[in-house]
């Protein structure tokens, strides 16, 4: 997994134009498209809107794109928020049950943060229980 991270770490960094990538995002998600069009992604990264409807829509909307064997990555999934409006983990909570999951949190009584990983299985993502 150390891999996988250090190559996201690499891509981060990378230098480029914010102005130029806005641009070509604004472009890109000004039309429609199908996931057909769109291709398999290795990994998402959500961190968004961080209420729990807001967090469970982005992974309904998104889950389909990412491959078997991808990641969906939640940005702020400890429990603990500095705003009640931080409701990731409760999605989180329940996503842990139908997937693998890695979980990067220092401490976890800490107040903010922490990332989770959910690993897309070879049957591709699961829909989550109503």
């Amino acid at each position: 997994m150390n891999s996988v991270l250090k190559k996201l770490s690499r891509a981060l960094r990378h230098p480029f134009s914010t102005r130029y990538a806005f641009k070509r995002l604004a472009e890109y998600h000004s039309q429609p498209r199908s996931l057909e069009e769109v291709g398999d992604w290795a990994m998402n990264f959500i961190d968004g809107d961080h209420t729990e409807a807001g967090v469970t829509a982005d992974y309904n909307d998104d889950k389909d794109f990412v491959r078997p064997g991808g990641l969906i990555a939640f940005h702020d999934i400890v429990e603990h928020q500095p705003l009640p409006t931080n409701q990731v983990f409760h999605l989180w909570k329940r996503l842990k049950t139908l997937a693998p999951v890695e979980e990067f949190i220092n401490d976890p009584k800490q107040c903010g943060f922490g990332i989770g990983l959910l690993h897309v299985p070879a049957t591709g993502t699961a829909a989550l229980p109503a």
